[in-house]
């Protein structure tokens, strides 16, 4: 019979209403944690994603400046270089330089009869 008690007396604090606000506030600290958790975790994925992508973007970089590097350190390159900077030639050469026409563009702007700048413009032209 006092084993009985014990175990009705158990029930009684675990069922009570105190327990169960208690165990409420506990599971809504805890998910609050674990929200806070997968919160950071998707941005350091995020951070994760851009760093890989800019290293891969600074890598190939790399590889460019690399290869411009080395082309510059041969005499054919230091050559070509020199004569696209600076338009240069070699004695018995000369230098053509080839201009495009430019296209003209003409704009014409339609002033409205009878508007405000039609008429201020009008005003002063005596016309």
């Amino acid at each position: 019979m006092l084993d009985f008690r014990k175990k009705k007396t158990a029930r009684k604090i675990m069922y009570s209403p105190w327990t169960l606000i208690l165990l409420f506030i506990l599971t809504i600290f805890l998910f609050k944690a674990a929200w806070n958790v997968h919160t950071k975790e998707r941005s350091s994925a995020e951070a994760l994603a851009r760093s890989t992508a800019e290293l891969i973007k600074l890598e190939g970089r790399e590889t460019s400046l690399t290869s411009a590097v080395a082309y510059l350190g041969t005499p054919a390159g230091v050559e070509t270089e020199i004569r696209t900077k600076f338009r240069v030639a070699k004695e018995g050469e000369s230098v053509a330089v080839i201009l495009e026409d430019a296209p003209t563009t003409t704009s014409t702007t339609t002033i409205k009869k009878g508007g405000f700048r039609y008429r201020l413009t009008h005003l002063f032209s005596g016309e």
